[in-house]
């Protein structure tokens, strides 16, 4: 042999060593084994076929799935509690954990035409690869939720000051019997790893963490809304209050998130949720598969909406809402529009580019789901304080304490730091009369800003003109990024709702109706939000009208005739050097 031929050699054996380090095929044909497999159960499996998986090819730099005639580049590895990688191609993501004791893997990815697939580790060295076909099942509509509820173009931005500090909220986790495989703590791993990684690409400065996995006790039957009643009150207080019902269910965590098989009388329903943040109450549920349903559920649960191609009356403000990349991708919020359109792991930003597509992922004032998510995370992060650990008695130990928990309306962002501002001052004595309530509807608050006006008593006249004002703000603020602070006029405007389900009160244009208000003017503050500080059971519009004037912080109340819950508000502010606001009649 010539020294040249001795070079080339070596040269291929080197050669043939980088290659194998740099590539490789995941799954390879095996004999399948004689008996039907569990994991292979399931609506939305278009096939599900046994495989032989070979870990050695993890974490290479290109990853080849030759079952779908696909190839995916290594793009992010971490060695946690399961090896976890994350592998893309132009069109396409894989999100693969590997349990390195079980030498178990549950990955799911999606194919360059839309299409999505799972591979799962079915015990005893068995794994299979299954399609799944999505195309005609949808997140449902989140429940208790109006379709402006959650929008304010001109919510005061708190968390400017705090604007890059991570909210780390937590989710206690359950899944029914129906659910229960091998893989279910790698599942929930994926599940954190598709919330964080959304987030991240978003740039939404919050992060999920489980807080505990725990057997529920009811079962996959009926609808998805069934099985989320159910759910919702699994932890049942001794008044059945739903707040501490709730608080019963979180076991000291954020959420309440109930994992399912399946909702058999829901057949094309991937998860379901409450948009009751507001009310402290944070529950939703995916089915199994569904991985990208989870933070789209989390997303209602915080006051999110879908596009507004999806939506009909759709008010003329606010931007939480999901957003269409032209007719290829839609964010986590939206639904899908377009046949062959895939759903991509971001919250709508447009200060966000996508990638593939070279375009904004949002539209500004229109869908910026990161800005809202921001400016409520603060407010979900602080629900639970993660003291019960699992595992413990505690977690299953039913409370019945009465609910006194801090709540605020949807329409404001909100921040850890504010639970120590100021309210407003609460020793009136005014006599309420049948006129001073309003049956048969709804309220909430908006901000709107009010150009023209020169002084703060201008302002204050200005919303005493005003038909549906309920509180004015005189603040210095920036209209625009790019233009020097100015003083302007903000009014806090009431909205009402028809609704034979609802009363509340007092009413905002009455002026000899106001509440326990003694201070009509608070200097250096700004107006917050209305924020409930109590919860109590009532038949009657008269006794919770009468509960408000007893409770000396109490300057809102409503009624769910349904529920029979009366809800009393206070007023909060936060501290503005700047700013002055008060009451329209005060």
């Amino acid at each position: 042999m010539s020294k040249f031929d001795c070079i080339k050699v070596v040269v291929l054996i080197v050669a043939n060593l980088l290659l194998g380090s740099q590539g490789g095929s995941l799954l390879n044909p095996t004999t399948p084994v004689d008996k039907k497999l569990p994991c292979c159960d399931g609506e939305q499996i278009v096939s599900c076929q046994q495989v032989k998986l070979d870990p050695s090819v993890l974490g290479n730099t290109e990853l080849e799935i030759k079952q779908l005639d696909v190839k995916y580049n290594l793009v992010e590895s971490r060695n946690e509690e399961f090896k976890i990688y994350y592998y893309k191609n132009k069109n396409a993501d894989l999100n693969l954990n590997y349990n390195s004791v079980t030498g178990g893997v549950y990955a799911y990815g999606s194919l360059n035409n839309g299409s999505d697939f799972t591979i799962e580790y079915c015990g005893d060295d068995i794994h299979v690869i299954k399609r799944m076909d999505f195309s005609n099942i949808r997140d449902d509509d989140p429940i208790d939720a109006k379709p402006d509820d959650s929008q304010n173009n001109f919510a005061p931005d708190i968390s400017q000051s705090d604007s890059k500090t991570i909210a780390n909220y937590s989710i206690k986790f359950y899944y029914t019997p129906e659910f229960a495989t091998n893989n279910v703590n790698q599942y929930v791993d994926i599940l954190i790893n598709e919330l964080n990684k959304g987030y991240i690409n978003s740039k939404v400065y919050m992060r999920a963490h489980v807080h505990c996995i725990e057997p529920a006790t009811i079962n996959d039957v009926g609808t998805a809304d069934d099985i989320l009643q159910k759910f919702r009150s699994m932890k049942q207080s001794k008044n059945n209050d739903p707040v501490t019902n709730n608080k019963n269910l979180r076991g000291s965590a954020d959420i309440a998130f109930l994992l399912v098989k399946s909702y058999p009388d829901s057949p094309r329903i991937c998860g379901m949720a409450y948009m009751t943040l507001d009310l402290g109450i944070t529950v939703g549920s995916a089915r199994y598969n569904c991985i990208q349903t989870v933070p789209h559920e989390i997303g209602h649960i915080v006051g999110l909406h879908h596009n507004r191609e999806a939506l009909k009356n759709i008010p003329n403000s606010g931007d939480g809402y999901g957003y269409l990349i032209e007719k290829d991708y839609y964010t986590y919020m939206a639904y899908q529009q377009y046949p062959g359109s895939r759903r991509i792991s971001y919250f709508s930003n447009p200060d966000v580019i996508h990638p593939e597509s070279g375009q904004p992922t949002g539209e500004l004032k229109i869908a910026n789901s990161a800005r809202y998510l921001n400016e409520r995370r603060f407010e979900l992060s602080s629900l639970g304080d993660e003291s019960i650990k699992c595992g413990d008695a505690a977690t299953t130990k039913v409370s019945t304490a009465a609910s006194t928990t801090i709540i605020s309306t949807p329409t404001t962002s909100s921040s850890r730091t504010i639970e120590t501002t100021s309210t407003l001052s609460t020793t009136n004595t005014n006599v309420l009369t049948e006129t001073c309530y309003v049956d048969n509807a709804s309220i909430y608050f908006r901000q709107q800003v009010k150009f023209g006006i020169s002084s703060e008593a201008e302002c204050l006249s200005s919303c005493r003109n005003s038909s549906t004002c309920s509180i004015w703000e005189w603040t210095l603020r920036k209209i625009n990024w790019w233009t020097p602070q100015i003083y302007i006029c903000k009014h806090i405007v009431s909205v009402t709702e028809s609704s034979n389900d609802f009363a509340y009160g007092p009413d905002q244009s009455n002026e000899n109706c106001l509440i326990n208000v003694t201070n009509c003017i608070e200097k250096f503050a700004a107006y917050f939000n209305h924020r409930y500080i109590k919860f109590i059971y009532t038949r009657t519009v008269e006794k919770c009208e009468a509960a408000c004037k007893l409770e000396p912080a109490c300057q809102l109340w409503t009624l769910d005739k349904n529920s029979q819950l009366c809800g009393l508000a206070t007023v909060k502010s936060y501290p503005d050097n700047n700013g002055s606001f008060g009451l329209k009649w005060c």
